[in-house]
């Protein structure tokens, strides 16, 4: 370990706090071991100045916040900061926070950013909202994206075939014939 631990380990290992919080760092993490028990273990406080450019390590901060300090408004801010340096794991985290506090239009929100970015975390996302909104819901939500992707797409092709939502979807065909609705 660096001299700049202190005394006052907590954390030997990623495995330790993985467990303790029920989180799990992803690969391209890793290469911060150091720096994430410094955090975890509140030897460091705040992000460095190079860090402000690092959204892997502002979404540590983040998790940190969240996961001992439940500081919700400071862990928001580095979440934030850490996805407009396009981090899909700060956005993700976001969703399932506003979850967490019931806030679905946000939730909805951060859950659909992280989907399209179409990377490591929109299957997670896609899977998350899945377990937090009907499937009726979820063809409504999906179905007005405007930048499809392909998780997307397939998402909707599946819930189409659902009997009761194909159900619902001629209803409102017939309903409201002058309203386009796919």
């Amino acid at each position: 370990m660096s001299d700049f631990l202190s005394d006052n380990l907590l954390f030997n290992n990623l495995d330790e706090i993985e467990q303790k919080y029920n989180i799990k760092f992803k690969a391209h993490e890793l290469q911060y071991k150091e720096k994430i028990l410094n955090i975890f273990n509140e030897n460091l406080h705040e992000p460095l100045n190079d860090d402000l450019t690092n959204g892997n390590i502002l979404n540590i901060f983040g998790l940190h916040l969240y996961c001992i300090k439940q500081n919700y408004d400071k862990m928001k801010s580095y979440y934030l900061m850490s996805a407009k340096l396009s981090n899909s794991s700060a956005t993700h985290n976001l969703a399932k926070y506003y979850s967490d506090i019931k806030d679905y239009d946000n939730m909805i929100k951060y859950y659909l950013t992280s989907i399209t970015n179409n990377d490591e975390n929109s299957l997670a996302s896609m899977h998350d909202l899945k377990q937090q909104v009907s499937a009726f819901e979820l063809y409504n939500i999906l179905s007005n994206v405007s930048n499809k992707n392909e998780i997307i797409t397939n998402e909707i092709s599946q819930l189409e075939n659902i009997k009761y939502i194909k159900y619902h979807i001629e209803f409102l065909k017939k309903t409201y014939r002058h309203t386009k609705i796919n």
